[in-house]
């Protein structure tokens, strides 16, 4: 286990490399507290889009931010123009960049 754990930790490192620091959440977030969604493909970024609507027009004191696995992706999210959300690439899979981010961004269970 200790060795899947660390091939997947180098691996996510890596990818942290070629993709840029934004992928470790160090992208600057508005302030107060967010909720988060993650589409992991175009697809499932259109399906959630008139929830991030809806969420936006019946919650006014949250913010949304919206990750995504591709660049593609982003820009889709960001190309909604919808107020108070913020598209983001998704930060590798390690707990402690998980943790970061739910503290970060003040992500609100």
């Amino acid at each position: 286990m200790w060795l899947y754990r660390l091939l997947v930790s180098v691996f996510a490192l890596w990818r942290v490399a070629r993709d840029g620091r934004q992928r470790l959440a160090v992208a600057a977030p508005e302030n107060g507290p967010h909720v988060w969604l993650h589409g992991a493909s175009n697809g499932e970024l259109a399906s959630a889009r008139p929830v991030v609507a809806w969420l936006v027009m019946v919650r006014p004191d949250l913010s949304v931010l919206v990750t995504s696995n591709t660049e593609t992706g982003r820009a889709m999210v960001a190309g909604w123009d919808l107020p108070r959300v913020a598209a983001c690439r998704a930060p590798v899979d390690l707990s402690w960049v998980t943790a970061r981010v739910l503290r970060q961004w003040q992500v609100v269970a």
